[in-house]
């Protein structure tokens, strides 16, 4: 359980003002109310599992950690696939704006709205996760999909994503270039960006995206029965969910504290140094990651405004750490439970074991053997070849 050739930083947050929620519509428990009932008629909804790691907690004299699984939402094995609640609501726009006429969801996944939807094509960019969850939900709902990616991320991932229907391009570069070319093609080709990161003018679709993902607060405030955690570790990328987690329990429990912490690869920390710095930060140079789904160079915008006084404190930590987690977790480091964690998806508890030992790094963060920790697992192991070559599991 000691983890081998790490590096790592942590630093507070000193701007955090958890009454200051400048965007607190998006969760609103009327709002998120509304996000769950549309989801929740979705074929194949469940609550996705919260562990509670006993063992793993006594070893590291904490009271509480659990750990939410969302390798096991939906088909795709990860929470991108609740940000497809932007697809869902941008369609029945689309369709509104043209026919003046309300379609439910029902009649998307149905023949109903086939001739309707002739030629509307919605695109993305993507690190693989979100990008699968846009191709999965336009199948879904019966439009045609164009996904972009980057150079660095895998084969396997591509090949998840054109399972289902989706034209693929290849960009050269980083992530945030990729979201560029996008960006350009939508406007030639007349397609509709549902992208979950964004830009100035563009902030509306983000929104949704990031509203889709409260259902995971949702859900784990209600496994918890409002036993809240004293702390929240929380995989960044471009921020979305991390933003998410920290706006619902600053708004909707504004007299209770929960300390939320950015977690990021140490090349792709553009959380980190905009929390450092104050200000949002555009990353220079080569971020990539072994945690493919975290290698963003810039937060996004919307999500920026409720980090900045939200967030409480971040953590960058090695790809070596991550690697080793993933092996941790397989081999049953959850009280003896096997999980399936892909190299994002653990990276909170990675974080967790890279500072167990730390006294200062406990201190900054307010560790202790009173504090209950919740280790959000973004994904399960979406990428299987990467997953093999770590853990020796043969699919």
């Amino acid at each position: 359980m000691k983890l081998q050739d790490i590096n790592f930083e942590v630093i507070s947050n000193s701007h955090t003002k958890k009454e200051l929620i400048s965007d607190s519509k998006i969760f609103n428990l009327s709002e998120v109310n509304a996000v769950i009932k549309e989801i929740k008629n979705w074929h194949g909804y469940k609550q996705t599992p919260l562990y509670s790691l006993k063992n793993l907690a006594k070893k590291l004299n904490i009271c509480e950690i659990y750990y939410k699984d969302e390798g096991e939402r939906f088909v795709l094995e990860s929470f991108k696939a609740l940000g497809a609640y932007a697809v869902n609501q941008v369609i029945k726009k689309n369709l509104y704006d043209r026919t003046k006429k309300l379609f439910t969801t029902q009649e998307l996944c149905s023949d109903t709205s086939t001739e309707f939807l002739k030629g509307l094509t919605i695109t993305c960019a993507t690190d693989g996760n979100y990008g699968r969850a846009v191709a999965w939900a336009c199948q879904m709902f019966g439009c045609q999909s164009v996904i972009f990616l980057h150079e660095a991320v895998t084969q396997t991932r591509e090949n998840e994503i054109a399972k289902y229907g989706a034209k693929i391009v290849r960009v050269r570069g980083s992530y945030d270039d990729s979201v560029v070319q996008c960006y350009k093609e939508a406007e030639i080709n007349n397609r509709i960006v549902v992208s979950d990161t964004s830009w100035e003018g563009y902030e509306d679709i983000p929104r949704l995206v990031m509203q889709g993902y409260s259902i995971i607060a949702q859900e784990i405030t209600e496994q918890l029965s409002d036993n809240l955690p004293t702390h929240i570790f929380v995989p960044a990328g471009v921020g979305g969910l991390l933003c998410c987690m920290a706006g619902y329990f600053a708004q909707n429990f504004p007299g209770k504290r929960t300390a939320v912490v950015s977690v990021e690869p140490i090349k792709s920390k553009c959380v980190y140094q905009s929390i450092k710095e104050g200000k949002r930060v555009v990353l220079q140079g080569d971020y990539n990651s072994f945690m493919g789904c975290l290698c963003a160079g810039e937060v996004s915008s919307v999500a920026w405004e409720i980090i900045k006084g939200s967030v409480d404190a971040s953590i960058i930590i090695s790809d070596n750490a991550a690697k080793q987690t993933m092996k941790f977790l397989y081999d049953g480091i959850a009280d003896g439970k096997r999980i399936f964690s892909g190299e994002s998806g653990c990276s909170s508890l990675a974080a967790l074991l890279t500072i167990k030992d730390d006294s200062k790094s406990l201190n900054v963060l307010n560790i202790n053997e009173k504090s209950r920790i919740l280790l959000i697992g973004t994904e399960g192991a979406t990428d299987k070849e990467v997953f093999s070559s770590i853990t020796g599991h043969k699919f």
